[in-house]
């Protein structure tokens, strides 16, 4: 039995030809795929309004059309997805408390991540454990290594797997965890190194590893399958986990994520985003996230995704697995139905990274949010909606 503990706590998009005219919200399953729309009408591949999507074996984007070289560059560019937390040391003050910085899914040089890890190291001071927003029961589960990982259960139903972004703790999946407990047994833990979860190992920071600790705490749940729930980061795990650990995962989402840095155009954040990254302010961040009206709606959820506790050590691992992850060559193991989320406005992790997702995985379903940004499975509920039909209908 595990141990457990109480502790309180307008994009482009492609239409086929022969569709018939339909007027509906909402998603609706054809043939081997997802279409998801608004209130559009679509007839004879016209569509007009709101948002369609199926599968295609390629996609145009901005005129540019996404290919698969035979050979990928490695070791130039790095890749990082999800948050985590740097100072701003302000001239000759100290550092001050502690701004949280989304960490960008896209191509840099080496040099600048390598300054950025060191920044994360010399200028962050550690952050006290936390006491935690959920006022449940925290168990915890034990990894080889002997890390001991938090973890909570709620809601009945089929079990479903929530795998947080880089240096984000389960809290942050706030209002979603609870929609999604009234149709299943959500399931959802802190990384290693954050929140309430221990350290362990250093080399164990690889988001390939980390797909094991998603294992183990599957295994202390007492479940043997589940659907698996990947935001940024945690797309990049969850991946993993559906390749190396197969009869486990039902269902796959993947939502703001990418498979690993890619040298092809398109995959960048934008200038503006990375500003904001260097700049660590707040104000400049959350609207790479969220909706303003959500933000102004939701304040205590807005401050938990942004204030996970971890120690700069812990960091700047998770900074280094997500940088370092790179999937690409096996995503087409996968072999659980994966439906892929994904904001046209996301500008930490562009667009064109689920397209190749898509290319990728086989038989997935790439559903495009109009507007969204990078914290689309917070502030676009209606992807509740979706992810629950895709379960049941693919899910079977």
């Amino acid at each position: 039995m595990p141990q457990q503990r109480s502790q309180l706590g307008p994009a482009k998009h492609h239409v086929s030809p022969g569709y018939q005219r339909i007027e509906r919200s909402g998603i609706q399953f054809s043939g081997n795929g997802l279409e998801c729309f608004h209130r559009e009408y679509r007839h004879g591949g016209v569509h007009v309004g709101g948002l369609a999507e199926e599968p295609v074996p390629d996609d145009a984007l901005a005129g540019h059309k996404l290919g698969l070289p035979s050979v990928r560059r490695r070791n130039v560019r790095g890749t990082f997805a999800g948050t985590a937390k740097i100072g701003v040391r302000r001239r000759h003050q100290k550092m001050q408390n502690l701004d949280v910085v989304p960490v960008l899914s896209g191509h840099y040089s080496t040099l600048m991540l390598r300054r950025f890890e060191r920044q994360l190291l010399m200028s962050c001071t550690t952050a006290p454990a936390s006491s935690g927003r959920y006022s449940g029961t925290v168990n915890f589960a034990v990894a080889p290594d002997g890390a001991e990982l938090a973890w909570t259960s709620e809601g009945d139903g089929e079990p479903m797997l929530l795998i947080a972004g880089q240096a984000t703790a389960m809290d942050g999946w706030g209002p979603t965890a609870k929609l999604l407990s009234r149709s299943y047994r959500v399931i959802r833990f802190d990384h290693r190194g954050i929140g309430r979860s221990s350290k362990g190992d250093a080399a164990r920071y690889t988001t390939k590893l980390m797909a094991g600790d998603a294992a183990e705490v599957l295994k202390a749940a007492g479940v043997d399958v589940a659907h698996v729930y990947g935001h940024s980061m945690g797309g990049r795990v969850a991946q993993w986990l559906a390749i190396d650990y197969p009869e486990k995962v039902r269902t796959l989402v993947l939502a703001a994520t990418s498979g690993g840095q890619w040298p092809g155009e398109g995959t960048d954040p934008a200038k503006a985003a990375l500003q904001a990254l260097v700049s660590g302010d707040m104000d400049r961040l959350v609207p790479l996230f969220f909706d303003e009206d959500w933000v102004r709606n939701n304040p205590e959820a807005t401050h938990t995704f942004f204030t996970s506790h971890a120690s700069a050590w812990a960091k700047a691992r998770h900074f280094k697995a997500s940088r370092e992850h790179d999937a690409w060559s096996r995503l087409g193991d996968i072999k659980a139905p994966t439906l892929i989320i994904h904001g046209t406005r996301d500008a930490l992790t562009p667009l064109p990274n689920a397209v190749l997702l898509r290319e990728h995985i086989c038989r997935s379903v790439l559903v495009r949010v109009p507007g969204a940004g990078h914290g689309l499975h917070l502030d676009h509920p209606e992807t509740i909606d979706w992810i629950r039909q895709f379960v049941a209908k693919k899910g079977a």
